[in-house]
C-alpha cells in the first residue's frame, strides 16, 4: 500500500511539473494551465468550481510573475491534490495559503 501512495505521489509531482514547466516555457497561456491544473482537483468535492479556478488561477499569475517559485508550487500543488483525492479539507488551507503569500 505504501508504494502505490508512493507512485500516485510521483505521477502527480510529474504531472503537476509538466503543467507548470509548460506555462513557464510559453506552450500554454494562464487560463490553459489554470484548466490543466483544475484535473488534479476533480474528486475535491467541498469546493466550489469558482473558488478553485480562482485560487488556481492567482498561483498561477504568482508563478508567472515570480512571486511563487515554480519548485514550491508544485511541491504544494502535489501535497493539496492528494489531500483533495482523500476529501481532506486541508486542501482547501493548501491553495488558500498559497494564495495569501504575496
Amino acid at each position: 500500500m505504501f508504494f502505490m501512495k508512493d507512485a500516485a505521489q510521483q505521477a502527480l509531482d510529474i504531472n503537476i511539473g509538466r503543467v507548470l514547466e509548460m506555462f513557464r516555457s510559453g506552450v500554454l497561456d494562464r487560463s490553459q494551465a489554470c484548466e490543466a491544473l483544475t484535473r488534479f482537483f476533480e474528486g475535491a468535492s467541498h469546493h466550489d468550481a469558482a473558488d478553485l479556478n480562482a485560487h488556481l488561477m492567482r498561483i498561477v499569475e504568482r508563478v508567472d510573475i515570480g512571486t511563487l517559485e515554480p519548485k514550491e508550487a508544485r511541491h504544494k500543488l502535489v501535497k493539496a491534490a492528494l489531500a483533495s483525492e482523500k476529501n481532506d479539507l486541508r486542501y482547501v488551507d493548501i491553495l488558500h495559503h498559497m494564495v495569501e503569500e504575496a
